[in-house]
């Protein structure tokens, strides 16, 4: 093994995760899933190199996770992300090494880490992990500030407290931040349109790490709110004050943007309020809010524009998959005890779920309905209770399966000088929002191309 081969792989992470999306303090031997992301950056971005990996323990130099690359491969330009399947792990997190066996490159031995902490979105079946250490110790009661205001009233107490806990930990923010295609859009899309930011005022809403308050100090805003209620607002102060050329014009503001009181109208509003599909986490909703009580007449809003699309999918592999996930409840000597009986609830619930995850455009078989959302006119209402109608001619060219929906979305910055679109469409590069696929338990046969397929597709907000 030549030691310089590392030199080829010089972060390697490794995330797991059991199909609750639970932290657990021992493995489900019925199914894992684990996230290996490989650096690239000394490789072109185009290159499509898969080089498979094995995951062993140095202890007892066996196979901790024996399992093979899965066709869900997404790419970025900086690294790569394997998702490796496997139905047995063992072994110490401290002795686990990652091992190329394939590729051009020398062979090599990389120490990773196992997290079982995970971030994952409501209601989704596939939980995608991000490495996260421990919280900050500096997080706030996120129930606290119950004044009455709209965010209180539409939002559960307990999901509140983990949705700000969650987000005020560093390492989620890092996560965002490498999320290089999200980052580096959201950076054009200010920095190429200073005509818009020059000598203007500008509210972040739900600043975070300060990142896109420091992109429109960049552009030549005059004075940029940075309005955060979780507790990563003393990072966000931090990060200001280390670019003090740049975090001269913020004020960080530790609050909920429903209980923020400034004495001025902006002239723009940033930020980056899309959950899984657009609509999830109900940020948006808070973006709006800000437009009408902070934005001035005829405003810029960086996004303004956000489109969800939903087309016909097949994909027959996943489709086995789910179901295979409820075979466990077809022993009927478990302990002596028949589970048989659960079986067909089991089923159903994990087809309930959706999957989010990144697919190949091969696996569509429709071209896309979609849903053009306004955030510059609609109302919070409308969010809550969104409905695409459906009218889907099927493109294969013989008889299908149609497995379900595949969706995603779109949001538009609109700039003057230069408009940007950030999507998270298939074939394009991989966000971390990934693509989200609804799944039918009984696929619908079509027997070629020309028929057509309709419905609705019905997103409704819950607290």
């Amino acid at each position: 093994m030549d030691s310089g081969a590392e030199e080829n792989l010089t972060r390697v992470q490794c995330c797991t995760f059991a199909e609750d999306g639970l932290d657990r303090t021992a493995w489900d031997t019925n199914s894992f899933e684990a996230d290996l992301r490989i650096a690239t950056s000394d490789q072109p971005s185009h290159a499509r190199l898969e080089p498979s990996f094995s995951i062993l323990d140095r202890s007892t130099n066996t196979t901790a996770l024996g399992g093979l690359l899965t066709t869900k491969t997404a790419w970025r330009a900086s690294q790569t992300l394997f998702l490796f399947k496997s139905t047995q792990v063992s072994g110490s997190n401290a002795n686990l090494v990652a091992r190329q066996r394939g590729g051009p490159r020398m062979q090599a031995e990389v120490p990773i880490i196992l997290c079982m902490n995970c971030s994952y979105f409501a209601g989704s079946g596939r939980k995608r992990a991000h490495a996260e250490g421990p919280s900050e110790g500096q997080e706030p009661d996120a129930s606290a500030q119950g004044n009455g205001n709209p965010f209180d009233a539409k939002i559960d107490k307990g999901s509140a407290e983990m949705y700000f806990k969650y987000y005020g930990m560093l390492q989620h923010q890092q996560n965002m931040l490498q999320d290089y295609v999200r980052t580096g859009i959201y950076h054009r899309a200010i920095t190429s349109n200073k005509l818009d930011f020059r000598g203007k005022s500008v509210m972040d809403v739900g600043a975070g790490s300060g990142i896109l308050s420091l992109f429109a100090a960049q552009a030549g805003a005059s004075k940029v709110y940075a309005v955060e209620a979780s507790g990563i607002v003393g990072y966000t102060q931090q990060l200001a004050d280390g670019n003090a050329d740049l975090g001269k014009c913020l004020q960080v503001i530790h609050a909920k943007v429903e209980e923020v009181d400034i004495a001025e109208k902006v002239d723009v509003l940033i930020s980056e309020p899309m959950g899984t599909l657009l609509v999830n986490e109900r940020m948006l909703e808070t973006y709006l809010y800000a437009r009408d009580r902070f934005l001035k007449p005829g405003g810029k809003m960086f996004p303004q524009v956000g489109r969800i699309h939903a087309a016909l999918f097949s994909d027959t592999f996943l489709h086995q998959e789910v179901q295979a996930k409820a075979a466990f409840w077809t022993q009927d000597d478990f302990f002596k005890i028949d589970l048989s009986p659960l079986y067909n609830s089991a089923v159903d619930g994990y087809f309930s779920q959706v999957v989010v995850d990144a697919f190949d455009t091969n696996v569509l078989v429709s071209e896309p309905a979609s849903k053009i959302l306004d955030l510059g006119t609609c109302t919070a209402e409308d969010l809550q209770d969104v409905v695409i109608p459906l009218d889907l001619e099927v493109k294969a060219q013989g008889p299908c399966a149609v497995h379900g929906l595949a969706c995603w979305f779109d949001v538009l910055f609109p700039g003057t000088n230069n408009p940007v679109w950030l999507t998270t469409a298939p074939g394009q590069p991989t966000t971390h929002w990934f693509q989200l696929r609804c799944l039918m338990k009984a696929p619908i046969y079509v027997p070629g191309p020309g028929h057509r397929l309709q419905g609705s597709l019905h997103l409704k907000a819950h607290k």
